[in-house]
Parts: structure tokens; C-alpha cells; sequence
């Protein structure tokens, strides 16, 4: 019961967004299933922890916003986890995502539509995950900043 309501909702989205809904799996060519840890890099020496990381399955590490975010592939997702336990490492938030092959920019008002879309979904109490490829330049940040 609680499926059909939530698809219900998602669908009255997409309708007022103008947007469509596909069928289940329709765009996951779109993406890569990832597992992905979100570090807290205060104390964090990242040159002395890389090696670790890389032993255990990273494919990719960056720092961002006071983290430190470790991608791997989804296979390594729970060796991944036991490596930064014994490293005692205090993990943020950790899970698998969908990362897009490549991102698309949009025009700046196609854009303020499409984040719009994205807003409502994350709004919707059912909703656990938003995955999208729309590559969100400065001037789309800008534009949805004057929104507000």
C-alpha cells in the first residue's frame, strides 16, 4: 500500500514538473553503482591514510567541505568499511550511490526546472535517494540562490 502511494506522489511530480516516469532500470545506463564513505577530515592526515585507502578498494578520494570522500567499487564496498574501522577512521556517512557516466549541463532556466524537480523529490518523505546527472554550474547555483 505504502509502494502505491509513494509511486503516486512521485508520478503527480513528474506531471507537475514536466517530467515523465520510466520504467523500473530504464536509466541505469545512465550511472555506476558505487559504494561511497564520507570521511570527517579534522585530525585526518590524508597523505599518511592514501595507501591504506587504496589497499582497501578506493578508486577515487577527494577532498570537499571538511570531508574526505573515498569511492569505490560496490564490490569493495564492505572491505572498504572494515578497513577504515581498523584504521580508526570515523566514517560520516557511507552507502552505495549512482554515479552518473557524465554529467549534462543545462541551460540556466532548463536547469532551475530540472533542480526544482530535484527539490520535490527530496521533499517527499518516502523518497530515501535522488540520484541525477545534471551538472550544476556556479551560474545555475547563482540563479537558484536569487530564488530564495
Amino acid at each position: 500500500d505504502n509502494t502505491n502511494i509513494t509511486v503516486s506522489n512521485i508520478r503527480a511530480i513528474f506531471s507537475k514538473k514536466g517530467g515523465n516516469l520510466g520504467n523500473t532500470g530504464s536509466l541505469n545506463f545512465l550511472f555506476t553503482r558505487k559504494g561511497v564513505f564520507y570521511l570527517k577530515e579534522e585530525g585526518v592526515n590524508l597523505e599518511e591514510i592514501e595507501l591504506d585507502l587504496i589497499d582497501g578498494g578506493a578508486e577515487d578520494i577527494q577532498q570537499e567541505d571538511g570531508q574526505i570522500i573515498v569511492t569505490t567499487a560496490m564490490e569493495d564496498f564492505g572491505s572498504m568499511q572494515k578497513k577504515l574501522d581498523e584504521m580508526g577512521v570515523e566514517i560520516e556517512n557511507a552507502g552505495l550511490e549512482r554515479i552518473p557516466h557524465e554529467k549534462k549541463e543545462l541551460p540556466v532556466e532548463d536547469g532551475k526546472k530540472v533542480m526544482h524537480m530535484i527539490e520535490a523529490f527530496e521533499d517527499d518523505d518516502d523518497v530515501q535517494n535522488v540520484f541525477h546527472n545534471l551538472d550544476i554550474t556556479d551560474e545555475l547555483m547563482a540563479a537558484m540562490e536569487e530564488e530564495e
